[in-house]
């Protein structure tokens, strides 16, 4: 997915960047295929590990908060937002206070993204695409979809970016299928895809091959 969003939606050299970079696999494929790669990590030990993944190569892994991109990414610098946000309480990185996957409320921790993507959308030059893997997450009280991708649309749209292309990326179904089995004592079907939701900013019909 890194190679192909970065052969599709970036020029053929260019900085690209991500506020919620625990993973190394973006800024290493990218920084490979000619890109310079900035990213924004909470935990100083996933840091570390990042930067060492990456040594020799143009990518930087930065230890704060991804709200604070400003503060590390100058405004209308970059050419490329690529970003897979935490899921909510899906799965729990850190007990950190600022962690967007350790708050209590839903309210609480799309706050932290709300910010965080806001603030990044002001590092994009005009012209310029950003692209978020988003999947949804259940309540675990009520069941409830939260409607997560459709929050982040909501996010980028109101900073003026709009919707361009809303990509389905299947994920192995691995244990999907026991699951499933389980899942259907309550009619709750197996989720076995993400969305990758596509942003422009500015004009789409500047857009060229």
């Amino acid at each position: 997915l890194s190679e192909v969003i970065c052969k599709w939606f970036m020029p053929t050299s260019g900085c690209c960047f991500d506020p919620f970079a625990g993973d190394t696999v973006f800024g290493y494929v990218s920084s490979y295929l000619g890109h310079k790669f900035t990213g924004i990590e909470l935990r100083q030990e996933q840091v570390n590990f990042n930067n060492d993944a990456v040594k020799g190569m143009d990518a930087t892994y930065i230890c704060d908060d991804g709200c604070n991109v400003l503060q590390h990414i100058g405004e209308n610098s970059q050419d490329l937002l690529f970003s897979c946000p935490p899921y909510f309480d899906l799965e729990v990185y850190s007990d950190l206070d600022n962690d967007a996957s350790n708050q209590g409320t839903y309210a609480d921790f799309y706050k932290i993204i709300d910010t965080a993507f806001t603030n990044a959308t002001q590092c994009l030059k005009d012209d310029r695409f950003a692209v978020i893997v988003a999947g949804d997450v259940r309540d675990k009280k009520t069941g409830a979809y939260y409607n997560f991708p459709n929050d982040i649309i909501n996010t980028f749209k109101r900073n003026g970016m709009i919707l361009y292309n809303n990509i389905k990326l299947l994920t192995p179904i691995g244990t999907a299928s026991i699951r499933a089995t389980k899942y259907m004592n309550a009619r709750k079907v197996a989720h076995i895809y993400q969305d990758v939701l596509v942003f422009y900013k500015s004009n789409a019909k500047n857009i060229i091959a």
